[in-house]
């Protein structure tokens, strides 16, 4: 349903919406009646059966009529305001009405006319050379227009337009040219604004120019009182139809001379110029206003749904900020009528389906017109980018629309079609709720002199490409293309035979072939209008450092792309190993990666490190301390690839836990002798898995089945044997079945959009920055990501990591958690039956549930089993708010003060933590990659080496893990896991409590002097925190 306190909501009006009864209004307790069942089971009325059959055809689903008809009560006007701003109409109006009569005429190039009216003339100082002589001819009418009057209108912002018809006689027949009539114009807006000074029941007028165009002035006001918070009035100035003919402002016809504009005497010059198609229209829109505002109200007046859609449309705009007004809509609305694809009976809903499909499929850069006569004006005399006719067939209603604008509509259009057909997902909240933001919708954005802002969507196909390919060496446009790209044009043979002309790039890695936009901008900027590339300020590689190891050095940046992609590939080594082993009782079937490196989510993907100085066991080495100048310092860390491994069919498999381990361990022995033996592999067997160094890296193999799994959840009781699911058997299940498949999907998922990978290593480094890590499972980040990746709308799919990232924020601080959950279906294989379980299953859960819903399509029988234990409320919160903070930040930074560095938004804050244990750098893994720390790089171990090291062995994790097994009833721990030196502590708010001594709860309480009260000794647990550290910890501090 659409939430009325979100922040995506269209009514500002803080009125309540709750409906009082009869009984309630009057402060009476309804008498209690007995509930009568049998209502509950009767069978449906007529009019129930005939809503569902009209939500079946009319309507996408049940819900979205729901929130549809909220919204549209959301934004309707109530009543009484409605009753307000017609009083206070009929008293503007009478007011207006009373102007005066003046016979005088005033020359507009003299000050006589502003002396007299006490008010500016809203007119441009290049027009003070225009000569004429103004006379104020009374009005006949005032009338209110626009989206209030035909009934359409949206409370939030609401602009009442009033409209003034200027009589004909104003106008003589030469003020068309040289803007006569735009000066006369401006004067006659003046005069009203200098009577209305005089009124009493309006307040804060000024002047406003009409889209930005200095030749169409209103004259903006508020009403005096309450009304004023509510809305604003405006006044447009029209022009009767019988002042001028329409083809005197025809698309090829001249209002301008050249002799005016020039300001000088042109010999042989002749009174036709060029063409003046904009003059013109600005012209035209006053003179057609009364007839398109007739014919609007003729065909909106009388149906419901289509005022509806027309709403529904307006909320759809503004949520984008797209500069294209209501009445564009509205007609456009009207056009469909008009040709008989949209009518009266229609609802709502598939009428704005059908604006949508009309507007994805148009071509209005082609021109259409509501006029079908041959009287008016070919469409092909109409030089504009975008050509929509009124009905008069002479004026371009979009005369004022670049074809960005046009096109931005169109793309937005062809976005909602495909969010109303995708069935699995509710499409109203991104249609009609979420705010597009530029930072959120543009892959790319460019800025120049802080005026100039383009906003670039990528092609993911063509994007990332170094050679692009133009015409053929021997074709006509060959010329034309060499032309245009200069220098960077060269000729190309490729393997298929073909010679064309070539521009070619810089990019060797993924990430440097992201900069290809942003080269290609430069280059056209500096060749064809001088334009410095330091004069540029691009938004899109702002955060590219954070995925670069900076821990060591080599010719070229170690990106953790290219580090992923190397793991990948030794392990499809591995994996034909395996397959090819000979000589053990079971083939090995399949082969899966589980580590996030094999999705490409890993920030710190693992590296070749052969370890240095080795005391050799068999295939591996121990641990030894390492000083250096001094200095005792960890082994580098070595993190492994994690792999399940699946044998072939056998029923010989035992039936008893314990035996079925062992035989496991059997198989391990066999494999890691077998790869040594058979590929000559450094191999180290243990009881539950298999270390093996390919390539430089390690790969841990665990054998699953699914055996042990049953066995796990078979339970004996009174000699009758149940299965019963146990936290050890989901464990089992999760890491060895669902998770392999899992990861595939987010693998494939990386195939489709390369950005993905990427864009969870920064949200993951972002939560690990902010001392989350601890308290929020790995995957969390990656299914986040994913989601919008799979669910890209109100947006299409990011093609730059940055934008997912700053896009999976979003997601996470406006999901409210408590109520809705997040569905990923990666492969849009899951029915609507399935959907609606889960659903079903999520709001019937009870407080074990998880607080973070997260579900998956490899979910089956454990939904959100992702996030079971972890995290809680309250670290949801903490993130949400940083990820709320981070956004601002981030808008601030980049769009409004063009500041290229926003890294500080990984730094952590302290502030707020109780306790602070400030570890040894040495001894803390990945300290280098810290953003607020400089590196201190050293090369990369050449060389594969030819002994397992010591793996995943991280003093800090473990420290860590020491920290909560002790004293997690006591304080919550926070750290980061990439290069943090700080574990902070927060004490839990019952810390200071005075408690009675008892056996369960004894340790580390201290007596308070009061009897038998006791408190925790916080300062003893301080002291622990050392002991427990020692060599680890460098110091303790307090915050007070």
């Amino acid at each position: 349903m659409v939430k009325r306190g979100a922040k995506a909501s269209i009514s500002e009006d803080e009125e309540s919406s709750q409906l009082l009864n009869e009984s309630e209004s009057k402060n009476t307790e309804p008498a209690k009646k007995r509930l009568k069942t049998k209502s509950l089971y009767r069978q449906p009325t007529v009019n129930e059966l005939n809503r569902l059959q009209e939500t079946e055809n009319l309507f996408n689903s049940n819900l979205f009529r729901l929130q549809i008809e909220e919204i549209l009560q959301e934004v309707k006007l109530k009543e009484k305001t409605e009753k307000k701003i017609q009083t206070w109409f009929e008293g503007l109006k009478k007011h207006l009405e009373n102007i005066p009569e003046d016979d005088k005429e005033y020359d507009l190039t003299e000050k006589t006319l502003v002396k007299k009216l006490k008010v500016k003339l809203p007119v441009n100082n290049q027009l003070d050379k225009t000569k004429c002589v103004f006379r104020f001819h009374k009005f006949k009418n005032v009338e209110m227009v626009g989206s209030y009057a035909l009934g359409c209108p949206i409370s939030s912002k609401l602009i009442v337009d009033i409209q003034i018809t200027v009589p004909a006689e104003t106008y003589t027949k030469n003020d068309s040219i040289n803007y006569r009539y735009h000066k006369k114009r401006a004067a006659y807006l003046a005069y009203v604004a200098s009577h209305l000074k005089t009124s009493e029941a309006v307040e804060d007028l000024s002047y406003t120019f009409l889209n930005g165009c200095q030749t169409q002035p209103v004259l903006d006001f508020k009403p005096v009182g309450k009304l004023g918070n509510h809305i604003t009035a405006r006044i447009h100035i029209a022009c009767e139809a019988e002042a001028y003919k329409l083809h005197r402002f025809g698309p090829s016809r001249n209002n301008l001379r050249e002799t005016w504009l020039l300001n000088k005497e042109i010999e042989n010059h002749s009174d036709v110029g060029p063409l003046t198609p904009y003059y013109n229209s600005s012209v035209l829109s006053d003179i057609t206003a009364s007839a398109n505002k007739d014919f609007l109200k003729e065909t909106l007046s009388n149906s419901e749904n289509l005022k509806q859609a027309v709403v529904l449309l307006k909320i759809w705009l503004r949520q984008r900020k797209l500069q294209v007004s209501g009445f564009i809509i509205s007609m456009l609305v009207t056009h469909l009528v008009q040709i008989k694809r949209i009518n009266n009976i229609m609802s709502s809903y598939q009428i704005i389906r059908n604006v949508w499909i009309s507007l994805k499929t148009s071509q209005w850069n082609k021109g259409i017109s509501f006029h079908k006569d041959t009287s008016s004006p070919p469409l092909t005399e109409f030089n504009f980018p975008v050509v929509f006719l009124d009905i008069t067939g002479y004026y371009n209603i979009c005369w004022q629309m670049s074809t960005g604008t046009y096109e931005a509509l169109r793309r937005e259009a062809s976005l909602a079609v495909d969010m109303l057909d995708d069935g699995s997902a509710n499409s109203f909240i991104p249609l009609f709720m979420t705010p597009v933001t530029p930072l959120l919708q543009y892959d790319y954005i460019l800025r120049y002199e802080e005026k100039l802002c383009f906003g670039f969507v990528l092609n993911q196909e063509h994007a990332l490409n170094i050679i692009d390919k133009g015409p053929a060496a021997n074709l006509p446009e060959a010329e034309e293309f060499r032309g245009f790209w200069g220098d960077k044009s060269e000729l190309r043979r490729f393997q298929d035979g073909s010679i064309t002309e070539t521009c070619v790039w810089e990019g060797d890695t993924l990430s440097e072939r992201r900069s290809i936009p942003r080269q290609i901008v430069e280059y056209l900027l500096k060749t064809k209008y001088d334009i410095p590339p330091t004069d540029i300020f691009h938004i899109l590689e702002q955060l590219n450092s954070l995925t670069t190891r900076k821990q060591y050095t080599r010719e070229k940046r170690i990106e953790s792309e290219e580090s992923a992609l190397a793991a990948l590939q030794a392990a499809d080594d591995l994996r034909r190993d395996l397959r090819g082993l000979t000589q053990i009782p079971l083939d090995v079937s399949a082969v899966y990666g589980t580590s996030a490196v094999f999705s490409y989510c890993e920030p710190a993907p693992p590296l070749p490190a052969p370890p240095y100085n080795p005391w050799r066991r068999g295939g591996t080495c121990l641990l030894k301390d390492i000083e250096r100048d001094g200095v005792l310092r960890a082994p580098e860390f070595v993190p492994v690839c994690e792999t399940v491994v699946e044998l072939g069919h056998s029923g010989k498999w035992p039936g008893e836990l314990e035996a079925f381990r062992c035989l496991k361990a059997a198989f391990n022995l066999q494999i890691a002798d077998r790869l040594n033996k058979q590929f000559d592999l450094p191999t180290h067997a243990y009881p539950t898995h298999i270390d093996v160094l390919k390539n430089g890296l390690v790969f841990r193999l665990v054998i699953a089945h699914p055996k042990e799994i049953t066995l796990l959840r078979r339970e004996v009781e009174n000699g009758v044997v149940k299965f019963k699911e146990s936290e050890e058997s989901v464990r089992l299940q999760r890491d060895t079945v669902l998770l392999p498949r899992l990861r595939g999907a987010l693998h494939g998922l990386h195939q489709r959009h390369p950005s993905f990978g990427v864009s969870s290593c920064l949200l993951r480094r972002f939560l690990s920055a902010h001392l989350l890590a601890p308290h929020l499972p790995p995957l969390v980040p990656s299914l986040l990501t994913a989601r919008v990746y799979t669910s890209p709308p109100p947006h299409a799919a990011p093609v730059v990591p940055q934008v997912g990232f700053m896009r999976s924020l979003r997601l996470l601080c406006e999901t409210n958690w408590g109520s809705e959950m997040v569905v990923l279906d990666f492969n849009g294989d899951m029915k609507r039956e399935e959907l609606l379980e889960i659903e079903t299953k999520f709001s019937q859960r009870d407080a074990s549930a998880p607080y973070m819903y997260i579900v998956t399509s490899y979910d089956g029988d454990l939904p959100s089993v992702w996030t079971m234990h972890s995290p809680t409320k309250h670290t949801v919160l903490r993130a949400q708010a940083l990820a709320r903070n981070t956004l601002i930040y981030m808008e601030d930074k980049l769009m409004k003060n063009m500041l290229d560095n926003v890294l500080s938004a990984f730094v952590p804050s302290y502030a707020g933590y109780d306790v602070l244990i400030h570890l040894h750098p040495s001894l803390t893994p990945y300290v280098s990659e810290r953003v607020d720390v400089r590196p201190n790089p050293k090369p990369l171990p050449d060389g594969a080496g030819d002994v397992i090291p010591v793996v995943e062995f991280n003093p800090v994790t473990r420290y860590l893990d020491e920290l909560k097994s002790a004293y997690s009833d006591f304080a919550l721990f926070f750290h980061d896991y990439y290069g943090g030196e700080i574990i902070a502590v927060l004490w839990k708010p019952d810390i200071g409590d005075e408690k009675e001594l008892q056996v369960a709860n004894a340790s580390a309480l201290r007596p308070t002097g009061k009897g038998d009260k006791y408190k925790v000794n916080t300062a003893a647990i301080i002291e622990d925190f050392k002991i427990l550290g020692a060599g680890l910890v460098k110091h303790v501090t307090v915050n007070t």
